[in-house]
């Protein structure tokens, strides 16, 4: 059997208690980018985790999905800097409500 683990994450910030029961505060988001990218994990598209658990293809070990839920700016102000330090493709899709 194929596997993958595929981290989601949501609501990265500095956010009232009410709104992190699924969040995460940003410094502890850098400690588990750190953790991935000090352990040599490869982050890989979603594609490409599902393409590998349908059997499409092979993924080297320590392959890991990441995905960001909700595309707010949290995501661009959070995130993105966090992903430029540790990783080339973390993100692949970030939805923007319509202005």
């Amino acid at each position: 059997m194929k596997e993958i683990p595929i981290l989601l994450y949501q609501n990265i910030g500095d956010y009232p208690e009410d709104m992190m029961e699924d969040g995460l505060l940003p410094r502890s988001f850098e400690r588990q980018m750190g953790f991935l990218s000090e352990n040599a994990y490869r982050v890989v598209s979603l594609n490409r985790a599902l393409d590998h658990l349908a059997g499409r293809i092979e993924l080297p070990p320590k392959s890991i999905a990441i995905t960001i839920d909700g595309g707010y700016r949290d995501a661009f102000c959070n995130v993105l800097p966090v992903y430029l330090r540790h990783t080339t493709s973390m993100l692949h899709s970030l939805s923007c409500p319509a202005a």
